[in-house]
């Protein structure tokens, strides 16, 4: 769990945050018993976690050129080539990877509101090009921080994310040896290399310093969150 939820881009992080004191708040209404402070405290303290050893990560891990990359955690920044081979289901655009979710509302007499989501998501492979050269990145497993398109109906709310070329990105995974290439030559090591799946993995069209801020807020929110909970679970 602690893997799935490393990989947790910002802001998604920071929502699920807000989600665990709403739900927190509205258990407590309901229920009325002091115990899912508690919880919900207990939850707060799991995403502080995370979210500073994401944040520390970024901080300690310096962006490296493609042509210098070593197995291991990563950081690099490039432009996103390569051939295209999905298009995604909402724009119609054509890319390497997307992620489409439909989020349906269905209002009830207990809760006022409960919604749904259908996932559907594609990965695929492109190469990033910083200049130094081209790295094959792995979109399996990655925590996309993308700009999103939403639309909004009356009950529903669809939203797609993608990857897509020409495309400026930062990313943070996990080098390893690249399976489709044989051992390269000493001066072009990187060949035989590529990003993929990892404790932490994710790709972003943000800068190090966006995402840097953005996992701050959280870890501050996240601390906020566990003390206030804990507190009301004392007083109530």
């Amino acid at each position: 769990m602690l893997k799935f939820l490393s990989k947790l881009g910002p802001y998604s992080t920071l929502g699920l945050q807000l989600a665990v004191v709403w739900g927190t708040l509205h258990m407590y209404g309901e229920m009325g018993e002091a115990w899912v402070f508690g919880i919900g405290a207990a939850l707060s303290v799991v995403l502080l976690f995370i979210s500073y050893k994401v944040k520390n990560f970024l901080e300690a891990i310096p962006t490296s050129k493609i042509r210098s990359v070593a197995i291991g955690l990563s950081e690099i920044k490039g432009k996103t080539v390569g051939e295209t081979k999905l298009i995604s289901p909402l724009t119609k655009t054509k890319c390497y990877a997307y992620e489409y979710r439909i989020h349906s509302k269905n209002r009830s007499y207990k809760t006022n509101l409960i919604t749904n989501a259908k996932v559907d998501r594609k990965d695929g492979y492109f190469y990033l090009d910083d200049g130094t050269g081209q790295l094959l990145c792995d979109t399996k497993g990655a925590a996309f921080g993308t700009k999103s398109t939403v639309k909004r109906g009356i009950s529903v709310t669809k939203t797609e994310t993608v990857v897509k070329p020409n495309q400026e990105l930062f990313i943070i995974g996990n080098i390893k040896d690249n399976p489709f290439v044989k051992d390269a030559t000493s001066v072009e090591g990187w060949k035989d290399l590529m990003m993929g799946d990892g404790e932490i993995y994710i790709i972003s069209d943000k800068s190090e310093k966006t995402l840097r801020f953005w996992y701050t807020v959280s870890v501050i929110t996240s601390g906020l969150s566990s003390f206030g909970l804990t507190i009301a679970g004392f007083l109530l």
